[in-house]
């Protein structure tokens, strides 16, 4: 007969096991695009605090969780849960010489979500029943985000062949899906029945749904993942029993996900993945990567020790860029993000030293060599641990080898809880296992029980604090954009900012009001604290220089202009763009001197840009038919080409052409 608490632990269990699910799956709702905060995203950590801070005031009363807390065994603290706490402290310690406090807010207690996430995840893994049901909202879950996707994929690509327009939209899952695929795996070679087909479903959706986004880590970490998992079973001879089943599944796999792109590819006429691959796109990508370890490591010879402070990633990237392209001009790497923000470093490891230092870097060493150590009893003969056990340190793998080129890893949530969650299982079936006698009936003191629950949970409710108050600033700003006169706007919009002071957004919004309204002068130092503020494009410098030319301040348009040199020395827009200043200036040969440079760096390019800045759209677009230069939609960066129409049309009204349903330029409708 079932005890009563037994039905409560298992109601329990679903309600946590639920709230899981719609913390992973709430990025992929599209709630208010406009409420998307400057850098750090909000949604996903806004609803995983608010879970953890409900499930510590229900561990505060539950009896079971204060014995699993207390039954967790002396290796695991030191190896797992020491150093996440060590590394959640210096994190926060960081507070103290980051230039950006909110963002070492956002990194700690992200982290202090971690650790409370996986005791909660430890606890509801207890047993074999547990796993079952934890495996089966996982599926649930696989078929909420593969589904949308892989018809969206069939049917774009068979009839438009438009199936690079999902790889933006679902790129940022593969990671999380693919840190699942061996636990999903697992379940269907030792399970029958609904079980094993509703698991095989499982893997097939995920396989598709990494060929469908085109996300080249994603597919190889999927591989890897598969790979690694028939390794497993056909290497260590205590797992022989689930090989049959594994040829069945790899087989499966194998056909689906193969006749899912074969159907495209004869649709379209092409392999979309192959085409991913050869794109110019796919070129820069490969750029990319050495480019930002390279400013990466600048951030961390600068501040060897420290760090430049947690999360401060992203908004200090130009300030080292600009540190990095003195020392390197010729890098070829600083054409690149000229017109897009930097925000994560692409490798997870290289950002932890940049922004931690060699302690942060050292405190993720000791918690990664924990998990290597709890990999080790998977080998050793005496120590049989169960195959779910086993395939979670291959997803683990999967995570942490991923994140040597994802900008996602730990960065984004919904990643993070999905990896302590295989965390949890691979721990459990290991060093878990492994409790000294008596500690199963060892009860935690009062105080050391509710100490560290009441820092996950203060940390939770700040995140909560820090989410809220950042989507409550956007809020105020569209809210009082939408009514009243100019003034009333931009007050509405200045109390928005002094809500959040370091959303560069904001000070963009009022600029771009202003200029609309013809208010060059006043949008001046809004623009100005937008690049202060860490949105320092390009296109936010140009527009800063927008603002000054038709204030008839040329100089100060030039130093703009120099200024944004100095992190983007290879930027053909910006030299032509200073060339044309000082032509009207009157400086023919210092205009003369930035044209040689600009053509150094690519001819036809800034041919065209200076044809476009000085003579306007129209008179562009017919030299550059007339003599087989590029159009001015091949031009580069294409956020720029919009900066430019909008100046020449505030600066000559004449060449604004009205065409019904396009916006008129510096719309001020946002």
């Amino acid at each position: 007969m079932t005890s009563l608490s037994d039905k409560f632990g298992r109601l329990d269990a679903n309600i946590f096991w639920f709230a899981i699910v719609c913390v992973l799956m709430i990025p992929i709702i599209n709630v208010a695009a406009y409420l998307d905060t400057f850098i750090h995203p909000w949604r996903p950590e806004m609803l995983s605090a608010i879970v953890l801070c409900g499930f510590c005031i229900w561990a505060a009363f539950s009896k079971a969780f204060r014995r699993s807390l207390g039954s967790l065994p002396r290796g695991e603290l030191i190896l797992i849960v020491a150093p996440m706490a060590a590394f959640v402290i210096w994190s926060g310690l960081s507070a103290f010489w980051a230039e950006s406090r909110s963002s070492v807010l956002h990194h700690t207690t992200l982290w202090a979500e971690y650790i409370g996430f996986y005791l909660l995840f430890r606890h509801f893994l207890r047993t074999r029943e547990s796993h079952d049901r934890m495996m089966w909202f996982v599926l649930v879950f696989v078929a909420l985000i593969t589904i949308p996707p892989i018809a969206e994929f069939q049917f774009a690509g068979l009839s438009f062949g438009l199936t690079e327009t999902l790889a933006a939209r679902y790129a940022k899952y593969t990671e999380l899906l693919d840190t699942l695929v061996p636990l999903i795996v697992a379940f269907a070679v030792t399970r029958k029945g609904i079980s094993r087909i509703a698991a095989i479903g499982g893997v097939v959706g995920i396989g598709i749904l990494n060929a469908a986004s085109l996300r080249r880590a994603g597919i190889g970490i999927f591989a890897i993942s598969i790979v690694g998992f028939c390794l497993l079973v056909f290497l260590l001879p205590v797992f022989r029993r689930f090989r049959k089943q594994t040829v069945v599944l790899v087989a499966a796999v194998v056909f689906f996900v193969g006749i899912s792109t074969v159907l495209v590819s004869t649709a379209t006429g092409r392999e979309p993945f192959s085409a991913r691959i050869s794109t110019e796109l796919a070129e820069i990508s490969l750029q990319i990567r050495p480019f930002l370890n390279e400013v990466s490591y600048e951030m961390f010879r600068s501040h060897p020790i420290t760090g430049i402070g947690a999360d401060n990633y992203g908004i200090l990237f130009n300030q080292y860029r600009t540190q990095y392209g003195a020392r390197n001009p010729g890098d070829i790497g600083l054409s690149l993000f000229e017109s897009q923000l930097a925000e994560r470093a692409h490798n997870e490891y290289v950002q932890i030293a940049a922004e931690l230092g060699i302690v942060g870097a050292a405190i993720f060493a000791w918690f990664l060599i924990g998990i290597f150590v709890c990999g080790l009893y998977v080998l050793r003969r005496r120590f049989r641990v169960p195959l779910m056990t086993a395939s979670a340190f291959i997803g683990l793998a999967a995570f942490l080898s991923s994140s040597v080129v994802t900008s996602y890893s730990f960065r984004i949530s919904q990643n993070g809880i999905a990896f302590f969650l295989v965390l949890a299982v691979a721990v459990g079936g290991t060093i878990g296992r492994r409790k000294p006698k008596g500690t199963d009936d060892r009860q935690l003191s009062q105080a050391t029980y509710m100490l560290p629950l009441a820092a996950i949970f203060i940390a939770s409710a700040l995140m909560v604090w820090y989410c809220g108050y950042r989507v409550y600033a956007i809020q105020a700003a569209v809210s009082s954009s939408s009514a009243g006169t100019l003034d009333e706007k931009i007050a509405g919009v200045d109390k928005a900012i002094k809500i959040d002071p370091e959303n560069a957004n904001l000070d963009a919004g009022v600029a771009k009001m202003l200029m609309a309204k013809g208010e060059f002068a006043r949008a001046i130092p809004y623009l100005r604290r937008t690049i202060d503020k860490g949105r320092s494009t390009s296109i936010d410098y140009s527009y800063l220089a927008t603002a000054q030319v038709v204030s008839g301040d040329l100089a100060a348009s030039e130093a703009t202009i120099r200024e944004a040199l100095r992190p983007y020395p290879r930027s053909v827009f910006l030299h032509v763009r200073l060339a044309a200043i000082l032509e009207s200036e009157g400086r023919s040969e210092g205009s003369a001197s930035e044209m040689k440079i600009a053509r150094s760096l690519n001819e036809k390019q800034a041919a065209v840009w200076w044809n476009f800045i000085t003579l306007g759209a129209v008179k562009a677009s017919k030299i550059s038919f007339d003599e087989h230069l590029p159009v001015l939609m091949d031009l580069a960066p294409r956020a720029a080409v919009y900066a430019i129409k909008d100046e020449r049309e505030a600066l000559h009204p004449e060449e604004r052409v009205k065409v019904p349903g396009l916006d008129p330029a510096f719309d001020g409708a946002d």
